[in-house]
């Protein structure tokens, strides 16, 4: 039973990860042989979350589970760690399952002492080697140590990319370094504000979407009902 929970669970992935018609057409055509044809698709290197009879664990792209279903709830691994709950309680693994990082408790005030926290999803991924984490109703961002660099003090976040990150205060969006200085100041309306891609950003000012360089200048007026990433 196992073996094919963790099978109906790849073809998804699968799906999802290869966005092109030759892997749905593989998929439509999945035989017995179907764990070879799915993971054929995959990198090698990569863990991929499975849920098995209510729990969460990894398996590689052979189907192998690598970290035994045990979680609650299990991200996807970015920079060697991933975010997990287990029994209630928040923190980070690596890829052999160990936990390596657990969030600081919300009732401490020494960030040297780590606990854990829940609900899940208090708990992001890492990317550019920082991870936003929410301790006593707030933001903030911890590096791969667990510690704390940029203090709980934004009410929303996004990861950092091409070195900088969208933090909300209020009601109004702006942008950070990698030390939690403002580099373009809170001024943007939305919530689906952009992370930085091919430097430029886009973000949203009164009902018009455009996009900004990394100066917080507009490289693009506002003038679309919406507007997406570069990519």
């Amino acid at each position: 039973m196992r073996k094919i929970a963790v099978l109906f669970l790849i073809i998804p992935i699968l799906i999802i990860l290869s966005g092109c018609d030759q892997a749905k057409d593989e998929a439509k055509t999945i035989t017995k042989d179907a764990t070879k044809t799915i993971t054929s698709f995959l990198p090698t290197s990569k863990l991929y979350a499975v849920r098995v009879n209510d729990k969460w664990g990894y398996i590689d792209k052979t189907g192998k589970l690598v970290i035994n279903p045990q979680f609650e709830v299990a991200e996807s691994f970015s920079e060697g760690l991933a975010a997990v709950k287990i029994d209630g309680k928040d923190g980070y693994i690596d890829k052999t399952g160990k936990i390596i990082i657990t969030i600081p408790n919300e009732a401490s005030t020494s960030t040297s002492t780590y606990t854990y926290i829940s609900p899940f999803l208090q708990a992001e991924s890492f990317s550019e080697g920082l991870a936003e984490v929410k301790i006593g109703g707030k933001y903030g961002y911890i590096d791969k140590t667990g510690k704390l660099v940029i203090n709980p003090q934004f009410d929303s976040t996004y990861g950092f990319t091409e070195g900088l990150a969208a933090v909300k205060i209020g009601s109004k969006w702006g942008y950070i370094d990698k030390t939690g200085k403002y580099v373009i100041n809170p001024q943007f309306e939305d919530n689906n504000t952009g992370r930085f891609s091919e430097g430029l950003a886009n973000v949203k000012i009164g009902d018009k979407w455009g996009y900004i360089d990394k100066t917080g200048k507009y490289a693009i007026n506002p003038q679309f009902d919406w507007a997406g990433p570069f990519s």
